[in-house]
């Protein structure tokens, strides 16, 4: 059986809709590495998002979420800053890993 997913832009202020998920990709790389796990440890999604949403240096962003039925199952937040693009987070739920969701 097919899983359908559908492809949603999220705005910035319903960023709360993936913060359950970033959570989860937090824990993941806190216990991932062992020489960088208080970095993950002392991340908050409130500041790390504001910090993001606030600077004056980026020009665009764009968050990306994956649906299957009416849930987010994954995600994509990635920045313009300056002259550069960047892919601040991505996140696929384990349940729905390996369907090429992350490409």
């Amino acid at each position: 059986m097919k899983i359908e997913y559908n492809f949603i832009e999220i705005k910035k202020e319903n960023i709360n809709l993936i913060k359950d998920l970033w959570e989860k990709n937090r824990i993941f790389h806190q216990n991932k590495t062992n020489n960088f796990s208080y970095q993950y440890s002392n991340l908050n999604f409130d500041e790390r998002m504001n910090n993001i949403f606030n600077s004056k240096n980026i020009k665009y962003y764009k968050i990306s979420a994956i649906i299957n039925k009416s849930n987010i199952v994954g995600y994509c937040l990635s920045i313009i800053q300056g002259s550069s693009g960047e892919l601040c987070t991505l996140f696929i739920d384990e349940q729905h890993r390996n369907n090429g969701l992350g490409h």
